[in-house]
């Protein structure tokens, strides 16, 4: 079977140039297909190549290996002769977003990951799966994550977790409907969590933990 059809999507524009099986790796080589790119500036369309250049991004794991594509780009000219962008790199509408190393792929299975088992576990489990990543890089995963909207929570969960044990705190919120968290609070304080409350007003229960400041922000 061919190699892109394995890799990618039928409605990819990207084609498999060549695959160098190593003995812990698979080194993937990737060339987009797509006749142009749009320019992030003036969001027109251009065709006239300047030049060539590779991006390298980790991938999924393939046959217990870990994976990296080799992602020959392109650079354009911008054809708008106001535009002040005169070279602009190649875009992609999915798997390769700008200033990533990670395909989309791989960032949302960390995600799951992370968020399941925190950070030195989900290092540990990655490495089981031929996933070379740090509980820090995870941890940053998370935190670069957009939370849910929180507009239409009824029911609330409040947790504290620690920053720095017995030193400083902060609040975790979760919609208990979908049981994802939808927000951080930088302390466990009652009048951070007060100012939270006050503008969502569609919140009738509320679970929380024995600390007794959570319950004082929320008779406010």
């Amino acid at each position: 079977m061919n190699a892109t059809k394995i890799i990618f999507n039928s409605g990819d524009r990207f084609r498999v140039i060549s695959v160098d099986n190593q003995i812990d790796r698979l080194n993937i080589y990737v060339q987009s297909t797509q006749k142009g790119s749009v320019c992030p500036n003036c969001c027109l369309v251009s065709s006239k190549i300047h030049s060539y250049y590779t991006r390298k991004f980790n991938d999924l794991p393939s046959f217990g290996k870990s994976s990296r594509i080799f992602l020959r780009a392109r650079k354009f000219y911008c054809l708008t002769d106001e535009c002040p962008l005169k070279v602009f790199t190649e875009r992609f509408d999915n798997h390769f977003r700008s200033y990533q190393r990670k395909t989309e792929r791989l960032q949302a299975r960390l995600l799951n990951i992370a968020i399941e088992a925190g950070g030195k576990s989900a290092e540990r489990i990655c490495g089981e799966f031929s996933i070379p990543v740090s509980d820090t890089t995870l941890l940053r995963i998370i935190d670069r994550t957009e939370l849910p909207k929180s507009d239409k929570v009824e029911a609330l969960g409040i947790d504290d977790w620690a920053i720095r044990k017995r030193e400083r705190y902060g609040s975790i919120l979760v919609d208990l409907a979908t049981n994802r968290p939808i927000g951080l609070l930088a302390d466990r304080e009652e009048a951070t969590l007060t100012n939270w409350l006050k503008q969502r007003d569609k919140i009738r229960i509320i679970s929380r933990d024995r600390y007794v400041v959570i319950s004082e922000g929320e008779c406010q």
